[in-house]
């Protein structure tokens, strides 16, 4: 078990403390400080510096954090010292699991899959898909059921508390903003169309996932406001399934994180269609860059209130919704000051690291209720 650093003299800054990753299939890593692109490092670039931003607040205290990756099988060191936090939506089944066992959790991005794509997708295709995410997510919410009432007839502690923080970021950022009015490209997305590879990737696919069915729908939407707007600068890029470029699946290719900034960095308008779960990075990058996030799904977090966004109920609408946006260069600097604001005040990772240290530090003494980052 890991110990947060002592309190030193005041311009000495404490250590972050104790880090492992847990994945799926692999032994636990000792995650590097920031700065140093160890193992993992790149990739976990955001809640190292948010741990190590944690730590600055954080009382004294013997504990060990482990950022879980997916659904990770076990965990090394559990008890009253340990302090896990879900980094993706897809580890909240691990997260779950271990409330009996642990201090505090943490889960980034959600709990639950997005079921529906927006309200034009409708008849039964979409309907079948929802149904299996829905019949897959409920035996998940089984099983870590069960194992929480089995944890606490064995240990009788009741589940430790869990907080939403955001989801962050997917690669270390590598360029900073323009000013938005300086910025050449007024739409952008590049991403994925599907979530996974293979042949459940295809199925998915055929049946028209909520995340494939509302991300072709953006694309239609795309193109005919290039049709009707020719003089708009919109780039649309196209990439593999997410699988392919998760950290963890399969490394990105090269020069790609890069390109990826650069282009949010260089975009007032950045799009973002719904994923497989409510949050989808694309959300925290664009805020981070300063972009108008334009988007046809509503997060619940209250991370999230405030940031500019141009909410859309179908991609039928988007040309409506961006064309006076575009052509008021007022209210584009408004709502991209709303992205950068929201950004550092609740999502950035010393936001994230004042929040979890305030949870933590509240957890030591007598209780008081939180239930998100915000």
């Amino acid at each position: 078990m890991g110990a947060a650093a002592r309190p030193g003299p005041r311009n000495r800054r404490r250590a972050a403390p104790e880090c492992f990753l847990l994945r799926p299939g692999r032994d636990a890593v000792r995650l590097p400080p920031p700065g140093p692109d160890g193992e993992a490092g790149g990739e976990m670039a955001y809640w190292l510096r948010a741990l190590e931003a944690m730590a600055q607040t954080l009382e004294p205290g013997d504990l060990t954090f482990y950022l879980v990756w997916d659904a990770a099988e076990g965990l090394p060191a559990p008890g009253p010292g340990a302090v896990v936090v879900g980094v993706i939506p897809e580890s909240w089944q691990a997260v779950s699991r271990w409330t009996d066992r642990v201090a505090v959790s943490f889960q980034a991005g959600g709990r639950r899959p997005r079921l529906h794509a927006a309200p034009s997708s409708v008849g039964l295709v979409p309907s079948t898909t929802a149904r299996i995410l829905r019949a897959r997510q409920m035996a998940r919410e089984m099983a870590s059921a069960a194992g929480r009432l089995a944890g606490r007839r064995r240990t009788a502690r009741r589940p430790a508390p869990v907080f939403d923080v955001p989801l962050g970021y997917h690669s270390r950022p590598s360029a900073e903003p323009l000013p938005i009015l300086e910025r050449p490209i007024d739409l952008s997305f590049a991403g994925s169309i599907s979530h996974w590879q293979g042949r459940w990737g295809r199925l998915q696919e055929r049946l028209g996932a909520p995340k494939v069915r509302c991300r072709r729908e953006m694309l239609q939407a795309v193109g005919r406001l290039r049709r009707n707007r020719p003089d708009l600068a919109v780039s649309t890029r196209v990439t593999g399934s997410f699988a392919e470029s998760s950290p963890f699946h399969g490394p990105p290719a090269e020069g790609h994180a890069d390109e990826y900034w650069r282009l949010l960095s260089e975009t007032k308008l950045c799009l973002v269609p719904g994923g497989t779960y409510e949050c989808t990075y694309r959300h925290f990058e664009a805020m981070r860059s300063g972009c108008v996030i334009v988007t046809d799904t509503h997060p619940s977090g209250t991370y999230l209130r405030g940031a500019g966004t141009i909410a859309l109920s179908r991609w039928d609408d988007l040309e409506r919704a961006v064309l006076p946006v575009l052509d008021d260069d007022a209210e584009l600097e408004r709502l991209g000051r709303a992205s950068l604001e929201c950004w550092r005040k609740r999502c950035s990772e010393e936001a994230v690291g004042r929040f979890m240290a305030e949870r933590l530090n509240e957890l030591a003494r007598p209780r008081r209720g939180s239930t998100g980052c915000g």
